[in-house]
């Protein structure tokens, strides 16, 4: 259900750099080229939550100070080389690597490496009103904004070159996976002030500059060119030329991989899986997705604000059979309340199963069940590929206890508004996040929640507590206690009923190495390479 809106600020993206300073241009070589189902409409990952500035920018130009270890949410030093919280939780220092070197680029070289000023030039940009950047490309900072920052951080200071302080006005142990986003990829404060100074501060956007592994070097409606950046602090990345072509059609860009013309796709459609499969040359990594489809029962309605209810339904629906047979294997059954990706919790045994002649016998000793609507999800989401397919599956198993069950199909707007009013009895949620935090799913039973995303309306005291602890505890191994109490209590009183992940599916030639999926979805480049 959770949408990135996109930034309606469009900017212009025809540039074609040239000239750039002999020292950095990487020797010629072939070409990673990479074909990829959408392009950027912004270049500035903190201007646009699109999935297409992150995978085309955000991870190549940008880094943040923390960032996520490849192909997991766990989050590891980026620029800063390590940090530390206050005993209160509310104070994080952060310590930059020395010598990070920023892009040069036709429009910019700079004089001095990176330094704890370009990071709380990026935060107070988004931050702050009157900073002389917060409205330049008439920008909106819909990741920051969405995450609560403005309200959360109350300082950010240069304590020195290399030392920053963020001092917030509560404790909030998910701001390390914040800042692994890429909303927050470090800008240059240097270069910002030159094209200030030149009468032109929207270049900030149009033309970006990072400390990341690769320098954006020209950008058109359908092709991005990168080049290895050689002053790289983690080394001459593996790739000396990156090329980006934006390719629509999905069978287009399938065509495109067989015959060689692109060494990597990002999305898979399912008619192309098979030819992908039998082709030589070709792979397919797959993995789990960060996000969620569930079945929510309204804790407030009848019959769902019956435990023995809850539970007795919840038994009748297996999410393996689901996976395998309305979403015909597009997704990964859930065994918990959280995706598979999620760190680092370990796996929950299965859903406990009964035959119906028992549930049957179980229902008969409740109090009648009247007529029961379900909603299906009127859009599709990579955790619910078929929505109307999981609806009737879900009103077969129903029905097989003797319930009558109805699935209604409402238009997306007012499925958001009623669901949201708790007019629902029980209908399909889906989410998905960027921050690899446990709390941005459970978040969603919180009792704050009511009357938003928390369409179960499940406010329950003990979890709620757990919450907090979450939020507030610095202690990884203690938080992995806290979500796992949590987790046992979402599935002893049943506001869901977890059904899958998105299963994401990615094609590569073979000559790529070091391809790893992330579990946030798209490609990322860091550390791929090419055999000759």
């Amino acid at each position: 259900m959770k949408q990135r809106a996109r930034i309606r600020t469009t900017l212009l993206i025809g540039l074609a750099l040239a000239n750039t300073p002999a020292w950095a241009a990487p020797p010629a070589s072939r070409p990673l080229v990479a074909c990829l189902a959408e392009g950027p409409r912004i270049l500035n990952p903190a201007l646009s939550p699109a999935p297409a500035t992150r995978d085309t920018v955000g991870r190549t130009v940008y880094e943040g100070l923390t960032r996520f270890r490849p192909g997991t949410t766990t989050v590891e030093p980026g620029l800063a080389e390590g940090w530390t919280v206050s005993e209160d939780g509310k104070t994080y220092t952060f310590v930059l690597r020395p010598t990070v070197s920023f892009h040069s680029t036709a429009r910019f070289t700079p004089t001095r490496p990176l330094e704890a000023q370009d990071v709380v030039w990026t935060l107070a940009r988004q931050g702050k009103d009157d900073h002389p950047f917060h409205r330049v490309s008439g920008a909106t900072y819909e990741t920051y904004t969405a995450l609560g920052l403005g309200d959360l951080i109350e300082r950010i200071e240069a304590l020195d070159a290399r030392t920053v302080r963020l001092t917030l006005t509560r404790p909030w142990a998910p701001l390390p996976a914040a800042l692994a986003m890429e909303f927050a990829g470090i800008h240059s404060a240097e270069y910002a002030q030159a094209r200030l100074k030149a009468g032109a501060p929207e270049d900030v956007d149009r033309f970006p500059v990072g400390t990341g592994p690769y320098v954006l070097r020209e950008a058109t409606d359908d092709t991005l060119r990168f080049d290895a950046h050689l002053g790289y602090w983690e080394g001459k990345p593996g790739l000396e030329t990156l090329v980006i072509k934006i390719v629509p059609d999905d069978s287009q860009r399938a065509q495109k991989l067989r015959a060689g013309e692109c060494h990597m796709i990002d999305a898979v459609a399912p008619a192309d899986l098979e030819p992908l499969r039998t082709t030589p040359g070709v792979a397919l990594p797959q993995g789990p997705g960060l996000a969620l489809s569930v079945l929510a029962f309204n804790t407030e309605k009848p019959p769902f604000d019956s435990l023995a209810v809850r539970r007795i339904l919840a038994q009748a629906l297996d999410p393996v059979a689901l996976v395998a047979g309305p979403f015909n294997g597009r997704g990964v059954p859930l065994t918990r309340a959280l995706p598979p990706a999620q760190w680092p919790l370990p796996e929950a045994p299965p859903p406990t199963l009964a035959t119906s002649d028992t549930l049957k016998a179980e229902l008969a000793a409740l109090p009648a069940i009247g007529p029961i609507t379900l909603w299906a999800l009127p859009v599709r989401r990579a955790s619910l590929p078929d929505p109307k397919a999981a609806a009737l599956w879900v009103k077969a198993a129903w029905e097989a206890l003797g319930l009558s069950v109805t699935v209604e199909t409402l238009d997306w707007g007012d499925y958001l508004k009623r669901a949201r009013a708790g007019d629902a009895q029980a209908l399909f949620l889906t989410w998905s996040t960027d921050t690899g935090d446990p709390d941005d799913f459970l978040s969603l039973l919180g009792c704050e929640a009511v009357g938003g995303f928390n369409v179960a309306r499940w406010c329950h005291k003990p979890f709620d507590d757990l919450l907090r602890r979450g939020r507030q505890s610095v202690d990884p191994e203690e938080r992995v206690w806290i979500y796992r109490d949590a987790l046992a209590l979402v599935r002893d009183q049943v506001p869901w009923v977890p059904l899958a992940a998105p299963l994401l599916m990615q094609a590569h030639r073979t000559s790529v190495t070091g391809w790893t999926v992330s579990p946030f979805g798209g490609p990322s480049f860091r550390a791929v390479g090419m055999t000759p």
